[in-house]
């Protein structure tokens, strides 16, 4: 009976030390999610937001990070830094497409990212300039959401995703090269229009449904003008693609884009 007495008194004061240390947890370690104006982010324990300016500016920090975002026509573009002392990446952020970069060199490791036309023709920046933790600050970036975005298009990105001729797009050149290649270059019009003239009218939404769907119903005035300049050939989209294999194919496109129109320095 003794030993049996001692067994319970000890679950007793192990229970009562359980119920004590979780008592003394700060709330603040609970990973949590962070309202801006035009957008919300998920964060670990510990981060908090600094300021915010008229919800175009702000910061947020845990005391080792410090992340500065902005809105605007004119912030600074991901893409256009010197490719041999930085690594790049693409991800597709809330459904938006965005371009992420690091440096090489481990001295000072800042993370950027843009993503283009957010609202209209308000692109996003956000920038932590000397990143100790370089997982955590790249969770938190891919985690950001807009109102007006896919919640179902998203990706977590890791320092294995970057590169220095413009992130994992590797599949994506295959695709375009297999089915796309021969009639549609990414910047000017061969056999076919170019990608950046038929994403000027179509959405991406549109390009989906057109290269998966073979009982997609396509044709309307602006695809008779493309075939009548193109002498009369008609697009044939392959429908085997799967929608993740299009969302490779447009990562791609848009680093070609980016390739074509942003030199570096």
């Amino acid at each position: 009976m003794p030993n049996l007495k001692y067994q319970v008194l000890l679950v007793l004061v192990i229970f009562a030390s359980c119920l004590s240390n979780n008592s003394n947890k700060s709330p603040i370690y609970i990973p949590r999610t962070i309202e801006f104006p035009k957008f919300k982010l998920k964060v670990p324990g510990g981060w908090e937001k600094l300021d915010v300016h008229d919800s175009v500016k702000g910061s947020l920090t845990n005391g080792k990070d410090t992340l500065f975002f902005e809105f605007g026509e004119n912030v600074p573009i991901v893409g256009r830094e010197d490719v041999d002392s930085n690594v790049f990446a693409m991800d597709t952020i809330d459904g938006f497409l965005a371009n992420v970069v690091m440096p090489i060199s481990k001295e000072r490791i800042y993370i950027r990212m843009s993503i283009e036309g957010v609202y209209s023709k308000t692109n996003f920046f956000i920038e932590c300039k000397n990143a100790k933790n370089v997982e955590d600050i790249l969770d938190i970036i891919t985690s950001i959401q807009f109102p007006e975005g896919d919640k179902h298009l998203g990706y977590q990105l890791t320092k294995s995703d970057f590169s220095q001729i413009g992130g994992n797009n590797e599949k994506g050149g295959q695709i375009y090269r297999t089915h796309c290649e021969t009639c549609h270059h990414v910047t000017r019009n061969i056999l076919g229009p170019s990608f950046e003239e038929i994403l000027k009218i179509r959405d991406r939404k549109w390009l989906t449904r057109y290269l998966t769907d073979p009982k997609f119903k396509y044709k309307d005035g602006i695809s008779k003008d493309w075939e009548k300049s193109s002498g009369g050939l008609e697009c044939i989209a392959p429908h085997t693609l799967t929608q993740s294999d299009v969302a490779e194919l447009y990562k791609y496109i848009k680093y070609m884009q980016y390739y074509y129109s942003h030199p570096v320095y």
